[in-house]
């Protein structure tokens, strides 16, 4: 009795089998890792941006010549310098003085100058109590706690005054804040409330 011949696929036809099994699985691959690389994408979004709660009845202020935002206590009055300076007053009594710094590239060099005027009382600008490091508007911030000496402050009127320094270097300059208690149970809160607020 005769064997029947079996009948070979030819090869072309298992070539392109294997083509498309490769297609196939580089097309899931791609969609994969592309799906994968929008929730990275969408996650790193939302942990820069920060929610900014700024507290009731605060009000909004803006810097043409430095370019940022921040909130404040609507009983406070702010007076803008010159030279970029801001000074908070809540009636007639100084709370809070900004001064901006040029930095010229060197924000390292500006934070470990300013940060070494701070805490060495024998310069009179303040007399320390300790130093606590934080973060506004993604920059590292250092605060300086303790008493003002004589050469504290905008007026300079300020020796022997609790309060703190915060300072702060972002986009070739160096922000200084002085917050002074003169008897304001609440300044020193709202000191520190008034961080978080400050965009760019």
């Amino acid at each position: 009795m005769p064997q029947e011949e079996v009948k070979k696929t030819p090869v072309w036809i298992w070539i392109v089998v294997a083509a498309l099994v490769v297609i196939i699985a580089a097309v899931v691959v791609w969609a994969i890792t592309k799906k994968d690389d929008t929730k990275i994408a969408e996650t790193t979004t939302e942990t820069e941006k920060p929610v900014v709660v700024i507290p009731d009845g605060w009000k909004g202020f803006t810097s043409n010549k430095y370019h940022f935002s921040l909130s404040y206590p609507a009983d406070y009055t702010i007076a803008e310098g010159p030279t970029g300076t801001l000074k908070f007053t809540k009636g007639s009594t100084e709370l809070i003085d900004m001064y901006v710094y040029a930095a010229n590239g060197d924000e390292a060099g500006m934070m470990t100058s300013t940060e070494a005027l701070y805490t060495d009382d024998a310069k009179g600008y303040m007399i320390m109590d300790s130093v606590v490091e934080s973060k506004v508007a993604g920059a590292t911030a250092k605060t300086v706690l303790g008493k003002f000496g004589k050469n504290a402050g905008i007026s300079q009127t300020h020796e022997g005054v609790i309060g703190s320094t915060t300072f702060f270097a972002k986009n070739d300059a160096l922000y200084v804040f002085d917050s002074y208690d003169n008897g304001d149970a609440i300044a020193a809160k709202n000191f520190t409330d008034l961080f978080p607020t400050i965009s760019f």
